[in-house]
């Protein structure tokens, strides 16, 4: 099954030059045993040299199979999704049955997967058996141990292999267009995430759906650059990867971008300024004006009355801006 869905959504459709946007990657995975249910069999040895601590370890391994399946399976307690596991075991003899090869080819030759778990006792163990009875190739379907408490893990690693996990190892590397830069990024409800770069992201997933359906998001924020405008890619690239090599692909959303709207302020109250008589020089404070918007103009108009006749006159302008903090800064060159 793998990673069943991806997406990438932003939260608005259109913003001034210089506007923000929320953007947000999703992903969502889970065993394949979920949209693949399958029917299992567990043929248990319950023999005399299975006597004793054996035994009790192969129970262990059995109910620790059914715990993994059942999670993955998302039924709880309980297998779901369709998928059934009868148990049945065999002792020292049996009777009015075929010798298990033939039994076995018929039904790998039916679609039958069969794996073998063996435990070394005192007397060995054949192998070649094994391996004949087992789907091929033997080395991914035959498990041999000398020690009992190995069962366990033998039985969790098989369960693991049946339910196939949705992905592990993801990693998801976005890059936005030139004309956005990512100015915050937020904790992804699974795995890791950090900022590369003004605009590349690079987000972090060891496992997803391994033993359910999970769902992963990661939101971060962008903002428009320069004065490009007009319907405009959010993202430049975005790829994925996993260990189990699934291929997914994300929407490419695009964001309308207006950078024809002129916001004007106020005009301000008009400061006399008085000469009297022909001075060399003089020095006024016009006060503070405010100004609120991004890309703001300011137009000065001064009229010089009465000039003394004869005499060059040069008219200078000094503009400073204050911050949030109150500091004095030249204008247009703030930090």
């Amino acid at each position: 099954m793998g990673v069943t869905s991806s997406s990438k959504i932003i939260d608005q459709q259109e913003i001034p030059c210089g506007g923000q946007l929320g953007v947000q990657l999703g992903l969502s995975a889970a065993p394949n045993i979920v949209e693949n249910p399958v029917d299992i069999v567990l043929v248990l040895d319950r023999s005399g040299s299975m006597a004793g601590i054996p035994l009790a370890s192969m129970k262990l391994g059995a109910e620790t199979f059914i715990d993994i399946i059942a999670q993955s399976t998302g039924g709880g307690a309980d297998i779901g999704s369709g998928s059934r596991i009868a148990i049945t075991s065999f002792s020292g003899s049996a009777t009015a049955g075929p010798l298990p090869a033939p039994v076995a080819a018929a039904a790998k030759q039916a679609g039958a997967i069969i794996y073998c778990i063996g435990l070394i006792g005192a007397d060995g163990i054949d192998v070649d058996a094994l391996n004949e009875w087992a789907t091929q190739p033997p080395a991914a379907h035959v498990s041999v141990t000398p020690d009992a408490a190995d069962l366990e893990q033998l039985f969790a690693e098989l369960a693991a292999n049946i339910s196939k996990p949705g992905a592990t190892g993801i990693v998801v590397e976005e890059e936005v267009a030139e004309d956005f830069e990512i100015i915050s990024l937020f904790p992804p409800n699974r795995g890791t995430a950090m900022v590369l770069d003004s605009r590349r992201i690079r987000w972090e997933i060891p496992q997803l759906g391994v033993s359910g359906s999970e769902g992963a998001q990661l939101s971060f924020q962008v903002r428009h650059l320069g004065l490009q405008d007009g319907l405009l890619p959010v993202n430049q690239s975005i790829t994925y990867s996993d260990v189990e090599g699934n291929l997914v692909s994300f929407p490419e959303p695009a964001v309308q971008v207006s950078c024809d709207v002129v916001i004007t302020e106020p005009c301000p109250m008009p400061v006399p300024v008085v000469m009297e008589g022909c001075r060399q020089t003089m020095e006024v404070d016009v006060g503070h004006l405010p100004l609120t918007h991004a890309g703001r103009i300011l137009q000065m108009e001064v009229t010089l009355p009465g000039i003394c006749p004869g005499v060059r006159t040069a008219l200078a302008i000094c503009l400073e801006e204050l911050d949030e903090a109150g500091q004095s800064h030249p204008a247009d060159s703030r930090p």
